[in-house]
């Protein structure tokens, strides 16, 4: 009986617990389900950030659990006892036997054959038909059942409401609140259409992100989120982009992988990752150059360095270059380079690079000409490289050979005796393959000759010797010669030629004239001062000589014999060389003879010497004393011949400077009258020349003053046989203080100055017009100065040298009609030189080889040898066309600056052939 008792109190209580359990999660559901549409709405109106959502899902998280758990409790709290209880309230027992009997239970067992156990029997049967009797309401809490599935159908009525009034907002809400970890958009009207979709750029780039935005009217401020790989998100204003709803970002320098979204209030759209492309970048190249094979040079492998490749046209390159990423190959462009004008920019060659390992593409092309080298790399996913390797490619041509004649020079003058040497040099950067060398006589056919055929090399010397007697040539006569070299390049343009060497041959005569218009006074004395010299040196020793013999010691007599010796073969080498000298000036044929009886008398005395003893030394000096007496008196009367000649050089010297001034004050009148017409037409272009020609005016005016002291000077001096000579000098000096030309001259230089150009000229014009009044006259001066000879009562042995010293300084005073006032640059009518020309100073420096002439000036002409010679003795001066009859007190800038002067009429055509055939 207990049993069926406790099985129906246990089934009613699992009836209601499951109710009560029931009842309260139906209960927490609706309070779930109505807290989840509060937070709902509240992320629809403020859409909420993952945070607060992760709270409100924890806060609904925590409201299920507490749910359950309170059902449990709400169900589990009551005991059996009041669950019988119930089980009376529910049948509404008076007598409560449920109850009664529960409590019953709880005592000890009873005996049933007693009364009391009995009717206690009697209670527990009715309290169990009573349970059983239940029915299902009885047993389940249908009250509050339905009041908690009323209250939970509202609430889903509710979200159903919400469900159907908006789908979509209702399950974009619904999903962030269900994972508010998960990246999930607020609900808005407004969609976002973001561009480009996969947006890349170049590492460290710029990009720009465009947004259109859709849906609705935009009534708060665009934003474009970005957020970093470490989770901080910024925000950046936008720009419009043209639209209405189009915007942009530009996103600048980007290096990280960045996520983009575009906001309005609290719309946002999708996350945009934008990912930077990782360039390929340059860590190295090597370079190998395969010269072309007729260089015959090897190949060569290098690591680049620097920015410059220099190879061999025709050779093949392969750039090999290096770089981070795995790459795909690249492009290659060579360009022509900067100084090519038009052509500058123009696309040379174009070259694909193969990748010939992971990270390494090779550029294969073959270099014929200079330009810029620009090499791009492509990564395997195309990407390509930022920078460039750049290289100014410079493609060195095969060079023809390098020939230098080195003798003879380019334009020469030779007799017809001399002896040529032709020496000369060629080079070449690869290799020679043959030489030769082409003689010609100017309007005959050429004639070649091969002086070398050459395998290998790349250089060669050669030297010939080449006598023009041989060759029979005559005054007059131009040869030609050069020399030809070629390599050995295929293409046949390796041909080199040497600059063509002209020689015109020239009269003894007019090798002469040469030298006489390059010798100084003072070189001309020295001839005759060197010999005299020579036989006071060797009377000397001789003296020496007498007095050791005299004291009888042998030591002394020995010393002064050797001594003696000496000096004599040291007089006898000097004679030799004037005795074989070759005669410029009509004196120096005499001093030639005497020079030759010398040698013979010091060639005896020396012979004599070697063989005396202090026995017949005293006779032996005798004879040799008596020999040197003949050669010392013609060698002093010779020295006084020179003296007179370059006294009257002294004189003839002033007299062409004289010349020369008046040419130049013609030219300075003949200039300034241009600039007075001119301005007579309105032209004043030219009037600032004034200033200058007032300065060469001023040089003109000092020249000519020191030209006449000077002249006083030496007039002073002349010996007695040229007393006519001195009285003309002393009348022209008269006449020029009379006529006050410098006073003239003055006054031309202070109309310059001022600028009054017509007062210039007129001054001008009078300095002028007294110059010409000084030289006109009849007078013994006059007459040198204006080139007509020498005086008519001159009448002494050297008149022939006097003549020729005076026609060289009159051809030496500078060049008619070249100069003009130039102080102050260019001018009008003139080459912009002052007009002060001093002589000596050629416009071409002509060397012209021919018989042996000893020179005593310091410089001397490269070129000018004597015959077969191409140098200069020691303490000897060749012949030069640069020297000048000087006078010997003179310093060359004393009377003006240098000025050029003319190719002699004689050898124009030679130099103008020289110089036509160079240009061509």
């Amino acid at each position: 009986m207990n049993d069926s008792f406790r099985n129906e109190l246990d089934s009613f209580a699992r009836a209601r617990r499951s109710g009560l359990l029931l009842g309260s999660l139906l209960f927490g559901v609706a309070v779930l389900f109505l807290l989840g549409w509060v937070f709902g709405v509240g992320d629809f109106f403020f859409a909420w950030s993952e945070p607060v959502r992760v709270l409100l899902f924890c806060m609904l998280s925590a409201v299920l659990i507490g749910t359950v758990l309170c059902a449990i409790w709400i169900a589990y709290r009551e005991g059996d006892t009041a669950l019988a209880s119930q089980v009376d309230d529910i049948t509404e027992s008076d007598r409560r036997e449920v109850s009664a009997v529960q409590s019953l239970l709880v005592q000890k067992e009873v005996d049933v054959s007693s009364l009391g156990g009995f009717l206690e029997a009697r209670l527990r049967e009715e309290a169990t038909q009573k349970l059983e009797r239940l029915t299902g309401n009885q047993r389940w809490p249908v009250s509050f059942l339905s009041k908690a599935l009323l209250v939970l159908l509202a609430v889903s009525g509710l979200l159903a409401g919400s469900y159907f009034w908006n789908q979509e907002a209702f399950k974009t809400v619904a999903a962030r609140l269900i994972s508010p970890w998960e990246e999930r958009l607020p609900w808005s009207p407004l969609k976002f259409q973001v561009g480009p979709e996969t947006p890349e750029v170049f590492y460290g780039g710029d990009v720009v992100l465009r947004v259109s935005i859709t849906g609705g009217e935009i009534e708060d401020d665009v934003q474009c989120l970005v957020r970093r790989p470490s989770g901080k998100v910024s925000e950046f204003g936008v720009f419009s982009d043209g639209g209405k709803g189009k915007f942009a970002r530009s996103l600048e320098q980007v290096v990280e992988p960045l996520e983009v979204a575009f906001t309005v209030g609290k719309a946002r759209s999708e996350w945009t990752l934008v990912t930077p492309l990782l360039r390929p970048q340059i860590t190295g190249a090597k370079v190998k150059v395969v010269p072309p094979a007729y260089s015959g040079l090897p190949e060569s492998e290098f690591a680049l360095e620097g920015n410059e490749l220099r190879v061999l046209a025709g050779s093949t390159v392969r750039l090999q270059i290096n770089s981070n990423r795995p790459l795909g190959g690249g492009d290659l462009t060579v360009t022509a380079p900067s100084n090519e004008g038009e052509a500058q920019g123009k696309e040379l060659a174009s070259v694909s690079g193969e990748p010939i390992a992971n990270q390494t593409s090779e550029f294969v092309w073959q270099a014929e000409r200079s330009g810029q080298v620009q090499a791009y790399l492509t990564d395997i996913r195309g990407t390509v490289s930022a920078e460039a390797l750049e290289l100014n490619l410079r493609v060195q041509e095969d060079a023809a050979p390098d020939l230098d004649l080195v003798s003879p020079p380019p334009l020469l003058l030779a007799t017809p005796k001399s002896k040529l040497s032709l020496q000369g040099e060629v080079v070449d950067d690869l290799g020679l393959a043959k030489v030769e060398l082409v003689r010609a006589l100017a309007g005959f056919p050429e004639r070649r000759e091969t002086i070398a055929s050459l395998s290998t090399g790349k250089d060669y010397l050669f030297k010939e010797s080449l006598s023009l007697a041989d060759l029979g040539v005559e005054p007059g006569e131009i040869l030609e010669f050069y020399a030809e070299a070629t390599d050995r390049n295929p293409s046949l343009l390796g041909l080199g030629s040497s600059t063509v060497s002209k020689i015109q041959i020239i009269s003894e005569e007019d090798y002469a004239q040469r030298i006489r218009d390059q010798t100084t006074l003072r070189e001309f004395a020295e001839r005759y001062n060197r010999l005299a010299q020579a036989v006071e040196e060797s009377r000397e020793a001789l003296d020496s000589l007498e007095k050791a013999t005299e004291s009888g010691d042998k030591k002394e007599f020995d010393q002064a014999k050797k001594k003696f010796e000496e000096e004599t073969a040291k007089a006898r080498e000097e004679a030799q060389r004037l005795a074989e000298d070759f005669p410029a000036f009509e004196l120096e044929k005499d001093l030639g003879e005497v020079a030759k009886k010398l040698v013979e008398a010091l060639d005896q005395n020396l012979t004599e010497a070697r063989k005396m003893s202090p026995a017949d030394a005293q006779a032996a000096i005798e004879r040799m004393r008596e020999r040197l007496g003949g050669a010392t008196k013609e060698a002093e009367a010779l020295q006084e011949e020179a003296e007179l000649a370059k006294a009257f050089g002294g004189i003839a010297e002033m007299a062409a400077k004289f010349r020369r001034v008046q040419e130049t004050q013609q030219s300075i009148e003949q200039r300034i009258l241009v600039i007075v017409k001119e301005v007579n037409k309105g032209i004043l272009r030219n009037t600032s020349q004034l200033e200058g020609l007032a300065e060469v005016q001023e040089r003109n005016r000092k020249e000519l003053t020191e030209i006449a002291k000077e002249l006083k000077k030496r007039n002073e001096v002349l010996p007695d046989e040229l007393t006519d000579l001195r009285v003309a000098v002393v009348d022209f000096l008269t006449r020029y203080q009379i006529l006050e030309i410098p006073s003239a001259m003055a006054g031309t230089r202070d109309a310059g100055k001022r600028g009054e150009s017509v007062q210039a000229w007129q001054q001008a014009q009078l300095s002028r017009q007294l110059l010409e009044q000084l030289l006109g006259p009849e007078n013994a001066f006059s007459q040198m100065a204006q080139g007509n000879g020498l005086p008519g009562s001159c009448r002494c042995n050297c008149a022939g040298t006097m003549q020729q010293l005076l026609e060289a300084l009159m051809a030496q005073r500078g060049g008619e009609g070249q100069s003009g006032a130039g102080g102050a640059g260019g001018g009008i009518g003139g080459t912009g030189r002052d007009g002060s020309a001093a002589p000596g100073h050629s416009m071409v420096d002509i060397p012209m080889i021919g018989p042996n002439r000893m020179s005593f000036e310091p410089q001397a002409m490269a070129g000018a040898g004597g015959e077969g010679q191409s140098g200069v003795q020691p303490g000897l001066k060749q012949a030069s066309e640069q020297e000048s009859l000087q006078a010997e007190e003179e310093e060359e800038s004393r009377f003006g600056e240098k000025s050029e002067r003319p190719v002699p009429e004689k050898y124009r055509e030679a130099v103008k052939n020289y110089f036509s055939n160079k240009q061509s």
